[in-house]
């Protein structure tokens, strides 16, 4: 190392030599001053000369000449690459490399590749796969045990219901219809036909309507009992009473049908007189149930069951009439009063000429 040291130091001043101002020989070089300065500083490679030293480097140095001098080489600047590493044990500090600035190209500092430290990326893990239930299929036979409700449709246990309840719930209904409507119901699993979980559905509404309307046929609305729900605290119908309402309404309907079609006389010579032989022609219940179950319009379909006749058109719109009029006159009533005896008034003799529609004493009745 010691050898380099000097190789570099004769070249600079070898070069030196060469110009005409100076007058130095190499062996007058103060070699052993030079020896004596590269030992005090044995790191030369990585400490700066000292600036502006009195050394025998000063006595060398010729004197300035005015001519241009030889282009010189600039220092290659040391670069600093700062790269985040992992914390590590601390050592202590490198001494900064010296290049010199004699005449001497340094050689070209290595270029410390930076160390990257790429910040892991969390690859988020796959959402975890939700099976979805198997959609609920429309049951393939009747439903007996618990009620199944597919995309809002209820199938209902209406067996069960009948093999348990019927006897005593459904005793005031007749046979026949009991009969035809079970069998409906079986052949359909149970398909509910006017109730869902939130109780009647539109076209029960609609069948409901015009029941009640049965005293402008000249039946009894009172004759036909509409059965009813209730919530329970939840805000849920109870099984049960879905199961009820559907049966029961299905029942008047088809008593309401029976009647429409006349049954309400099934026997006229009985009935009314000798000379009236002709008895009612009645719908099989199980094609009144079957078409209850197929038509869009509930209440047509009743209408549709009554006479069609002119004359019997014009008996209902009279029959209409005088029920309109005998309501108003009910709605007025008298009050309890005293007893009026002749030459004596009293206000509410107005309302006994009202009702008894007589005009005022002077004023002639129309």
């Amino acid at each position: 190392m010691r050898g380099t040291r000097r190789l570099a130091v004769s070249i600079a001043l070898v070069c030196t030599l060469l110009t005409p101002a100076l007058a130095i020989e190499p062996d007058d070089l103060p070699w052993d001053e030079i020896d004596r300065v590269l030992k005090e500083q044995p790191n030369s490679e990585t400490a700066a000369p000292p600036q502006n030293a009195n050394s025998a480097d000063d006595r060398l140095q010729p004197a300035p000449i005015a001519r241009p001098e030889p282009a010189k080489a600039e220092p290659i600047p040391a670069i600093a690459v700062t790269a985040p590493v992992p914390p590590a044990p601390q050592s202590p500090a490198a001494t900064p490399l010296l290049v010199p600035t004699q005449g001497v190209t340094p050689a070209p500092t290595p270029q410390v590749p930076a160390t990257v430290i790429v910040n892991p990326v969390t690859t988020p893990a796959p959402p975890a796969t939700q099976i979805a239930a198997p959609p609920l299929a429309v049951p393939s036979t009747a439903v007996n045990t618990a009620t199944v409700a597919v995309d809002g449709q209820l199938y209902l246990p209406i067996k069960r219901y009948f093999e348990t309840k019927a006897a005593v719930t459904l005793q005031d209904y007749e046979e026949a219809d009991r009969t035809a409507l079970l069998q409906y119901y079986d052949a359909h699993m149970g398909q509910a036909l006017w109730v869902s979980k939130d109780g009647f559905n539109a076209l029960a509404d609609n069948l409901i309507s015009e029941i009640k309307k049965a005293d402008d046929w000249g039946l009894a609305s009172a004759d036909y009992k509409i059965p009813g729900l209730a919530k329970i605290g939840s805000g849920e119908f109870p099984e049960e009473d879905l199961i009820d309402a559907e049966i029961k309404l299905s029942l008047v309907a088809m008593e309401y049908a029976r009647h429409a079609r006349g049954w309400r006389i099934y026997n006229p010579t009985e009935q009314l007189s000798s000379y009236i032989d002709r008895q009612p022609q009645i719908i099989e219940p199980a094609k009144v149930i079957e078409s209850l179950a197929s038509v869009t319009d509930k209440g047509a379909y009743l209408v549709s069951l009554h006479p069609k006749h002119e004359q019997f058109e014009r008996l209902r719109q009279k029959l209409i009439a005088l029920r309109k009029n005998t309501v108003e006159e009910e709605a007025e009533t008298i009050p309890n009063g005293p007893n009026i005896t002749a030459g004596k008034s009293h206000w509410q003799l107005a309302l006994v000429r009202k009702r008894l529609k007589v005009p005022p004493p002077g004023q002639k009745p129309d």
